[in-house]
């Protein structure tokens, strides 16, 4: 009852601050509810249970922490700016820069990085996804168990990650059909062009990308490509590449990454990628989404039992496809030593490719808050996540799990997770630019660059963690 009470008493004072006001026609209904949003939020995180004594604890720690987890949290912060000044660095035009837009980016990202890490919704947030992901896994274990054998299934890449990726994209097209996944996207849409003042097509796009893959998220926004700005189509780009797809985590999970932590880094990604996009390719045109979120998909499938078989077709096909990346890269990184070997009669020993990344990747690793005894380790998955692809990389995360601390374990899951990799702009141009053929040379145009600004948001993502955990 004395809750009510206050939340009346709170209607009261807007109530009194909207009669003594000079114009009540030019209210900004947005502001002041955002205002009185940002105030109830502030209240839950440090008054209202239970939240008050682990924001408490968090605030304590930033404050007035150990030298060490003091000196770790400002590398991170600094990881941060590193990134945004990199994006700044490679934009277009920096006078059209809306600086509004990428604050509230930023402060929507670090707000789900301490909502989601650091307090109390971790650990349901974290129980939930691990269950989840683990119980799917297991009824894919199943179907491939029966037409495999349980002995090819337990002890084959090729039997057990393979069969994964059918069994999840079937999943997805079946909640794709039920728009099941076009609602959570709507809303979830709708928030970021509350927040952060982005157009419908962007934000869409970038919420989509959280469950969806590169090539089937822009089917959310496949009316408005042809009509979509620069600035729209590279916000586009960058989230695919920031993000990994709901059907390829359950590899990640395979090789030791934890699922929670996975749709964390996919969340938080999805606003810093909206954030590097806008800072690389400023807006300069009149979006015709501008404050509008609507989604026109056409269901292409009969009836849930065809949503299914079409998507476990377009499964195996995704599955063919890692597999064959999988194959021709780390024979390609081999081919790379091997051509390098001569290089040991003039060192200790011959380089590889995988000093080269680490030496590489090292200062990025450093400044997202991994030691630097860790850093040329992470360093190296950096490099190999970018140059062959993101599985490659947790394959060899997962053989480090032993030898990393557990805090740089978690930090580079987040800086992994994303699809920033070279063989994904081809995916782009030749996948999305077929959905719209007259836009493909800006596709092509914004093709390296994009890649660069995915992975400039997940490596944000982890430097957010570094600060958090």
């Amino acid at each position: 009852m004395e809750r009510l009470i206050s939340f009346f008493g709170l209607l009261v004072m807007l109530a009194i601050a909207w009669l003594l006001s000079d114009n009540r026609r030019k209210m900004n209904w947005r502001l002041i509810a955002s205002g009185v949003g940002l105030q109830v939020l502030l209240g839950l995180l440090l008054i209202g249970s239970p939240l008050k004594e682990q924001m408490q604890v968090l605030l304590a720690r930033l404050l007035s922490g150990s030298p060490l987890n003091e000196r770790i949290f400002y590398i991170s912060f600094f990881g941060l700016l590193v990134m945004l000044v990199i994006a700044w660095l490679l934009l277009d035009n920096r006078h059209k820069m809306k600086r509004r837009l990428i604050a509230g980016c930023v402060g929507l990202q670090v707000l789900l990085g301490v909502l989601l890490i650091e307090i109390s919704l971790k650990e349901r947030v974290f129980y939930g996804a691990d269950k989840l992901i683990r119980g799917l896994m297991a009824c894919s274990d199943k179907g491939a168990s029966m037409v495999f054998g349980e002995e090819l299934v337990k002890g084959s890449f090729a039997f057990s990650v393979c069969p994964m990726i059918i069994f999840f994209s079937s999943l997805t097209a079946v909640l794709f059909h039920l728009h099941v996944l076009q609602w959570i996207v709507k809303w979830m849409a709708r928030a970021m062009v509350w927040v952060m003042d982005v157009s419908g097509a962007e934000s869409l796009c970038a919420s989509a990308n959280v469950f969806l893959g590169i090539t089937t998220a822009p089917l959310t926004v496949r009316p408005y490509l042809d009509t979509m700005t620069r600035s729209e189509i590279m916000a586009l780009m960058v989230g695919g590449m920031a993000t990994a797809a709901g059907s390829t985590m359950p590899i990640y999970v395979k090789y030791g990454a934890q699922p929670g932590h996975l749709l964390v880094a996919s969340l938080m990604s999805a606003p810093a990628a909206l954030v590097v996009a806008k800072i690389m390719v400023p807006e300069t045109e009149q979006s015709l989404t501008k404050g509008m979120v609507k989604v026109e998909i056409p269901r292409e499938a009969a009836n849930v039992f065809d949503a299914a078989c079409r998507g476990a077709a377009d499964g195996l096909k995704l599955a063919l496809n890692v597999a064959a990346m999988l194959i021709a890269f780390i024979a390609l990184v081999y081919l790379v030593d091997w051509i390098l070997l001569p290089t040991g009669r003039f060192l200790a020993e011959p380089l590889t490719l995988k000093q080269i990344f680490g030496w590489l990747g090292a200062p990025l690793a450093w400044v997202m808050g991994i030691e630097w005894r860790e850093a040329q380790q992470v360093g190296v998955l950096l490099g190999e996540k970018t140059a062959v692809n993101e599985v490659v990389a947790f394959i060899s995360l997962g053989k480090l799990q032993d030898t990393l601390s557990p805090r740089s374990f978690t930090i580079a899951t987040y800086a992994l997770c994303g699809f920033a990799n070279f063989g994904s702009i081809a995916v782009v141009i030749g996948g999305v630019g077929g959905l719209a053929p007259e836009r493909r040379k800006d596709f092509a145009r914004y093709g390296f660059r994009s890649m660069l600004g995915g992975a400039l948001a997940a490596f944000m993502t982890a430097c957010v963690a570094g600060m958090l955990i």
